[in-house]
């Protein structure tokens, strides 16, 4: 988890940094676009980090993958409408990026509740009498 926040850290700090500028490189029109940009960039950051619980639940669980999208678009289509009217494109980023939170914080109680263990081949040995 640490690895993934170091190696995304530069892209994220660059955005907040110069993102204003690299969006005026496709039109200055798109500059106007930076506090999107970087509501997407940190959400997805921090979702990155959450998510990674994702790859051994689906292993022992599925359907798991499923329950995950499913909430996140629910939460999604519940917070839409009334983020967009008060925050404009701002809130849709920001229901975004919190419907995929949520769906990972709860993929992340359902790990935490899961007992994992590394299943080996060998027998443990006892000690020879």
């Amino acid at each position: 988890g640490v690895r993934l926040v170091l190696l995304q850290l530069p892209v994220v700090l660059i955005f907040y940094f110069f993102g204003p500028d690299l969006l005026g490189l496709i039109g200055t029109e798109f500059s106007a676009a930076w506090p999107v940009l970087m509501i997407l960039s940190i959400g997805c950051w921090i979702n990155s980090v959450v998510q990674l619980v994702e790859i051994p639940l689906t292993y022992i669980r599925p359907s798991i993958n499923v329950f995950g999208s499913l909430v996140a678009i629910a939460a999604y289509l519940i917070f839409v409408t009334g983020m967009q009217e008060r925050f404009g494109l701002n809130g849709i980023a920001l229901t975004s990026v919190t419907a995929a939170l949520f769906a990972n914080a709860l993929l992340l109680i359902v790990f935490a509740r899961t007992r994992l263990s590394p299943q080996t081949s060998e027998e443990p040995h006892s000690p020879s009498a």
